[in-house]
Formats: C-alpha cells, sequence, structure tokens
C-alpha cells in the first residue's frame, strides 16, 4: 500500500479528513495526495470556509484556489516533514476524471469527510460524496463529522460472503497490521436460513479466508439483525469498541441480499465510526497489493 488520495474543499469537514489521514499515513508507510476540483459553482459555498488557514478577502478564482491548496500541502510538509505530501488541482468536475487519477497516481484508497447532519448527501468537492463512493474503483473511507483519528484497536468488516470479500479482507488486514489490531469478521444471519445453515456457511467461509488471509488476530461473528442492519452493526459497533467500520457495496448486477448501496448509504448516515467502502465483484483473481 503506497498512496491515500484525500479530496479537500477547504472547509472544516476536509480539514478534518485530512487532519485523521496524515497520523493514518505515517502509521502504515504511505504518501498523501490532496485532490482540489475546481468548480465555479462552488465558490459561494467556499466563501465562508476559507477561514479555515485564516484567509481573508479571497475571491476564488482558479488561481486562488490553486495556491490555497499549495498552501495546504505546504502545511502538511512543514507540519509532517517525514511524511511525502503531494497535490493535484483539477479544473473539472471530480467523479468524470476520477478513475482515470486512481490509476494514474496508483491511489489505494481515498479518505474524505461528511458534512453535517445530512452525512453523504451534501455537497462536497463540486459534487454529491456519494458518486465518489459509487464511482470510485478503490476503496473510500467516510469520515463522520469531527470524528478524531485513534490508533486501531480493533476493526470490523461486515461480510456478505462475495467472492471479493478475500481481497477487501486482505486490505484490511494490511491496515490493522501496523496497529496489532484485531479484524472482527462479521456476518448478519438471513432470517429465512435455519440457524444451522447459517453455521455451516459461516465455517465455510472462515476456512476459505483463513487460508487466503494470514493474520493471526481475526474473529469471525454471526449475529442477528438483518431487518434492522444499521442498529445491528451499530451495536457491534459499540459493544466491540470498533474504531473503523469495512463493508462492501453490490452492484445491482450481483443481488446481494443485504449489503447493497442504499445500505451502504444509510450506514454512512448513522454510524459513529469511519465507514471504509468497497465494491463487491464476483469473480476475481486480483491482486490489491504490490
Amino acid at each position: 500500500m503506497k498512496t491515500i488520495l484525500v479530496p479537500v474543499d477547504f472547509s472544516d469537514n476536509s480539514k478534518n479528513a485530512l487532519d485523521y489521514a496524515i497520523p493514518l499515513a505515517k502509521k502504515l508507510n504511505m504518501k498523501l495526495i490532496l485532490l482540489h476540483a475546481f468548480h465555479p459553482s462552488m465558490m459561494e459555498a467556499l466563501k465562508d470556509s476559507l477561514k479555515v488557514i485564516n484567509h481573508e478577502d479571497i475571491i476564488g478564482t482558479p488561481a486562488d484556489m490553486k495556491q490555497l491548496l499549495n498552501n495546504w500541502k505546504e502545511a502538511v510538509s512543514k507540519s509532517e516533514p517525514g511524511l511525502k505530501c503531494e497535490s493535484i488541482f483539477l479544473e473539472s468536475n471530480l467523479t468524470d476524471e476520477l478513475n482515470d487519477l486512481i490509476d494514474d497516481y496508483a491511489i489505494d484508497f481515498i479518505i474524505m469527510g461528511t458534512k453535517g447532519a445530512t452525512g453523504l448527501r451534501s455537497v462536497f468537492i463540486g459534487s454529491n460524496a456519494l458518486k465518489i463512493i459509487d464511482t470510485a474503483i478503490c476503496p473510500v473511507m467516510a469520515i463522520p463529522t469531527d470524528f478524531k483519528f485513534k490508533e486501531y484497536t480493533t476493526i470490523a468488516f461486515a461480510s456478505d460472503y462475495h467472492d471479493s470479500d478475500k481481497f477487501s479482507i486482505q486490505f484490511i488486514s494490511e491496515i490493522a497490521k501496523p496497529f496489532n489490531a484485531s479484524l472482527e469478521v462479521v456476518h448478519i444471519a438471513n432470517e429465512d436460513i435455519k440457524p444451522r445453515f447459517e453455521e455451516d456457511l459461516l465455517s465455510n467461509f472462515m476456512s476459505g479466508i483463513k487460508k487466503e488471509v494470514r493474520y493471526e488476530k481475526m474473529n469471525f461473528h454471526l449475529i442477528e439483525g438483518e431487518e434492522d442492519i444499521n442498529t445491528a452493526l451499530n451495536e457491534f459497533v459499540s459493544k466491540n469498541a470498533v474504531e473503523l467500520l469495512a463493508v462492501s457495496t453490490v452492484d445491482r448486477l450481483l443481488h446481494g441480499p443485504l449489503f447493497n448501496r442504499g445500505v451502504a448509504t444509510n450506514l454512512a448516515h448513522h454510524i459513529q465510526v469511519p465507514l471504509l467502502v468497497f465494491h463487491a465483484f464476483d469473480d476475481g483473481d486480483i491482486d490489491l497489493f504490490d
């Protein structure tokens, strides 16, 4: 794992996401890339947030935004001299260019902020942040408003037994290792399946994962709560002191029973810890790590 992309709109929320990303990048020995996508329609929204770095009376031209982005990059480099930090200024809609940027800069995952009571439905860097989660070909970590980074002791992954879950779990284990954090894999039981069959499914899934992912501090859980996934996962997060929850969104073509895009959206509104979102896929000899 090498590079984290942090989209910034110079708001308090994107500053909070950056503050979260910095210690995580240091711990994982990764590079940060700050990205600003300039959108004329965002100028009024930006005016009140420029106070983040105490700039006054900035008109908000592309040159102003480019300078502001460079100021943020320089501030990171000055405060964290051992951390590699670069910046990208984009004069277009981010979601139109996002996957090309992910490929060109070998982005491993994205860290971004949510905003206010409306969560991910708020306008962010000229686009709806949900589109970033929906569009990005790499995982996206959404940081709740005002949530501060703390070293991971417990990371949870909500699994729906997709073929791609082994790659997601491998990815998460790479995040967990430097912290020596436990990795709790949880499946929410399907009420239409008899409990003993659910236990067999979990046992088979667990055996397969342990063959693929070599991480000692990994545990598996089967819990109830299909009718109210948000509540079930929030209770699990609270009970197990989870600092990061990961899920896989499901394309409609995959017909996943639980973790479809709507569920991920609802989690982003209700979960109280950072949410790491993957895209599920059916098949996969894809190596996420160099």
